[in-house]
């Protein structure tokens, strides 16, 4: 950092959620990984603002992996916008108040067009060195280099070269959350769905419990810490009190003690003149009134010293108090944090458990969809099958050219000799997608693609109608998709479309199109690139 003290840090939390994943929702791992790269680099204040509804709101608005959100930024840390409110007013009018680093790509115009005069001149003043860009290379946190107060250092490390405390915090923790969860997955592997159910509301119940008591508790440390500071800032005030109270009564006894000496010089004299043989009367009587008049301003001063010594005394004893009532505070907020922090812990704990017994129902929904879908898949492939890939290739075609919207086009006969150069793939979709089906892929040119698809995707649909029909498929299992060359600026890159398919594939491609199924990978892509897409064949 280049101060010795690093400054207070605000994050723009939607801001830095947004970056990290480009979707209206954004993801939580943006913002946590600003407030960890600031946290690594020393500063002591960060704080993220963000809308409530981003972190409490329904499924649609809060950010992805909000849990993660929750668990791993302190409550402190976290400042909820309400979902009325503008929370650039408030982390913006935060941050110059605290003179703080403001993280976020928003250039602040709006906000800036709205303010006149001194405001201005402030927010001008401020912005120059405290608005701080980023983004995420390779998913980290990664501040303008050009921003003075963030340039880079290496993380920091002890004597043995390991890990910082927060680092190794954060991955024991992560660790141990690790464990626990698979070690709940494991224990409850063989627990039945209606047991799972049970358990599940039974946790979420706890969990529920334990976060209002860890707010309870919050609030707790709050009213602790508020009037633990106040009764510190009544010390400090009673203090200078005090010490005002000492400067008086020093400066009333020293002055005491200058009227003392000043009476005993005439003590002396008086008693000089008395002793004289003819003693002058109209001195003695001058004298004695001197003398008289430094004893009562004696008698004064030293009033006034006694008056501030006990005033001093009773000031005293008020700190004492005042002390002891702030040491009770504090131990109010020192034990309301063990137990805001004990509650926390079982609340994570119940959430870490939620998590797991979720993974295990998600799980098991996915595997029984799974041998559901397998039956149906199955079934769809015996079927379709029982009919030679030039059966299905030839149905194809002629489901696609007796579509009206083919007959109608003005080079449909063009088109019809394009789409007769078309590869087709038989597959089974299970093990990469999410919507498993039998699928029939479509290799052709561009132009030919669109007039197979049509408009919207109309055409596709309707031959995926017919031909499941015709197959006696269930339509929810079949799936025909389209398959074309990339475009680069050197030309469609052909090579690349076939290299992903095994040698046996590509020479059942060449016997679709008529073609010598000889030679090695390179050649048969050669030879198909020649037949399918340069209408060429050797």
């Amino acid at each position: 950092m280049s101060e010795d003290t690093p400054r207070p840090v605000i994050i723009d939390g939607a801001n830095a959620a947004r970056m990290y994943l480009d979707h209206r929702r954004g993801d939580a791992y943006g913002p946590i990984g600003a407030y960890k790269f600031c946290k690594m680099n020393g500063h002591e204040y960060v704080k993220i603002y963000i809308k409530s509804y981003r972190v409490k709101g329904d499924q649609e608005g809060v950010m992805f992996n909000v849990e993660e959100f929750i668990e791993e930024i302190p409550e402190s840390d976290i400042v909820l916008i309400p979902v009325d409110l503008d929370d650039d007013s408030f982390f913006i009018r935060d941050a110059i108040e605290k003179n703080a680093i403001l993280i976020t790509n928003d250039l602040l115009r709006d906000h800036q067009r709205s303010l006149s005069g001194r405001e201005l001149s402030r927010f001008d003043k401020w912005i120059q060195g405290s608005r701080c860009g980023f983004t995420f290379v390779d998913d980290d946190f990664s501040p303008d280099p050009k921003f003075a107060d963030f340039q880079y250092q290496p993380p920091a490390v002890d004597d043995e070269g390991e890990e910082t405390r927060d680092e190794k915090k954060m991955t024991n923790f992560k660790a141990l959350r690790l464990e626990l969860r698979n070690s709940i997955m494991e224990e409850l592997a063989p627990v039945s769905m209606d047991d799972l159910q049970s358990r599940l509301t039974d946790e979420e119940h706890q969990e529920s419990r334990h976060r209002e008591d860890r707010d309870e508790m919050n609030l707790a440390v709050r009213e602790a810490l508020d009037l633990r500071n106040e009764l510190n800032a009544e010390v400090k005030k009673k203090i200078a009190d005090v010490s005002a109270f000492k400067r008086m009564r020093d400066k009333h006894n020293s002055i005491v003690k200058e009227e003392k000496q000043n009476r005993i010089g005439l003590d002396r004299r008086l008693k000089d003149a008395r002793n004289q043989t003819k003693p002058d009367k109209s001195k003695v009587r001058e004298l004695e009134k001197s003398q008289a008049k430094a004893h009562a301003r004696v008698e004064k001063e030293a009033t006034k010293a006694q008056a501030a010594q006990e005033s001093m005394e009773e000031e005293s004893l008020v700190v004492d108090d005042l002390r002891a009532k702030a040491n009770d505070a504090h131990q109010d907020l020192t034990s309301n944090k063990r137990a805001a922090d004990d509650f926390h812990q079982s609340h994570t704990h119940s959430m870490t458990v939620i998590y797991a017994i979720n993974g295990i129902i998600k799980n098991r929904k996915r595997e029984e969809k799974r041998l559901a879908s397998r039956v149906h898949i199955d079934a769809a492939m015996a079927k379709i099958s029982r009919h030679s890939t030039a059966d299905l290739r030839r149905m194809l075609i002629d489901t696609i050219t007796s579509q009206e919207e083919w007959k109608i086009l003005l080079h449909s006969e063009t088109l019809t000799k394009d789409i007769e150069r078309i590869l087709i793939k038989l597959q089974d979709s299970s093990a990469w997608t999410s919507s498993p089906a039998v699928q029939i892929q479509l290799i052709t040119a561009h132009n030919t693609a669109r007039y197979i698809i049509g408009r919207r995707g109309a055409n596709i649909k309707r031959t995926r109608e017919r031909m499941a029909a015709e197959l006696d498929v269930d339509l929810n299992y079949f799936q025909i998709s389209v398959l074309t060359p990339k475009k680069s600026k050197h030309g469609l890159r052909y090579e690349e479309l076939f290299n992903d398919f095994t040698v046996e594939e590509l020479k059942g491609f060449a016997t679709q199109l008529g073609l010598k199924k000889g030679g090695n990978k390179g050649v048969l892509i050669e030879r198909l690139i020649r037949g399918a897409f340069l209408q060429s064949v050797d």
